[in-house]
């Protein structure tokens, strides 16, 4: 008698609790799914290594790395496409082929390089094989050499698979992944850098005597810069950041180039003399602001 007076009761508490599942059940269905292309495009908008494909007096673009380090470039560049900052967005093949011709080039040399060291340390293996294979003829006392030759020569030869011949591989694959990279680089309209081929233009177009009697528009000292801090063309940041990255192109505080002419330096990088100078003035202008700006964080204003 009791089961039967406690069953109905049971059944009652069963369907109470279904009835307050139910509602917390259709809210989980109700809940959004995460949609199974967000990782897809997330690494889509992912960019690479900062690049600024500064203009030059001739209408050419001087690509230079924000981290001018290659293998520091190359690995960025397998993760991910480049960002590019330019002030020819809409000419974009033609940005993007100047960068790109620089860059492969610089691999192309390591490609190089990498392969004749090789190559190089090969010709070593080779000989120490050869030397162990004449020292198996030579009478009992010396006969023992033949031995320290060939198992020489098979371990030199692992050694030089495994530093240069990876080494050279994978510069190969950087080379192949940057060129890939290039291809879905993403460009970006920079101020700064139109402001750059503003400058530009007018210096070619000025005479020596009209030269200089328009420091703003010329950006010849470093107050036009801090104008255009203040007007919003840039950033103490951004313009610190391309300041190291033209500084660490043009040498110009390298002890172990401050003796090479500035005319050398731009032949070697492919700009103009006038090129240059005028981005010599931008590294300095840029160094200067960040000290300043750096003491104001240091002690305040």
């Amino acid at each position: 008698m009791e089961r039967q007076r406690e069953e109905p009761q049971r059944r009652k508490e069963a369907e109470e609790s279904g009835r307050t599942q139910e509602p917390a059940q259709e809210a989980i269905a109700a809940r959004p799914s995460p949609s199974p292309s967000a990782s897809s495009i997330r690494r889509a908008a992912a960019v690479g290594p900062a690049l600024w494909a500064l203009p030059s007096s001739g209408g050419g673009v001087w690509p230079v790395w924000e981290d001018a380090r290659l293998d520091a470039i190359a690995k960025g560049l397998e993760a991910a496409p480049p960002l590019i900052q330019t002030a020819d967005a809409a000419n974009s093949e033609h940005v993007i082929a100047s960068s790109s011709e620089s860059t492969d080039r610089a691999l192309r040399d390591k490609v190089q390089n990498a392969a004749y060291a090789f190559i190089q340390r090969l010709v070593i293996c080779g000989a120490l094989f050869i030397a162990g294979f004449a020292a198996w003829k030579l009478p009992g006392a010396l006969k023992f050499l033949d031995t320290i030759f060939i198992g020489g020569s098979i371990g030199y030869f692992l050694y030089v698979i495994g530093r240069y011949g990876f080494g050279a591989l994978r510069w190969h694959n950087w080379r192949v992944d940057a060129s890939q990279a290039f291809n879905r680089g993403r460009l970006e309209s920079s101020k700064l850098c139109e402001r750059f081929a503003q400058a530009l233009k007018l210096r070619a177009t000025l005479s020596e005597e009209e030269r200089g009697r328009h420091p703003d528009d010329e950006l010849l000292d470093t107050n036009a810069y801090r104008k255009l801090i203040q007007e919003g063309e840039t950033t103490p940041e951004e313009l610190s950041r391309l300041g190291r990255a033209i500084d660490e192109q043009l040498g110009l505080r390298d002890p172990a180039r401050k003796d090479r002419k500035l005319s050398e330096v731009a032949a070697e990088l492919g700009i103009d003399v006038g090129t240059a100078l005028f981005y010599a003035d931008v590294a300095n202008a840029a160094s200067e602001i960040r000290i300043e700006y750096h003491v104001k964080e240091v002690f305040g204003e």
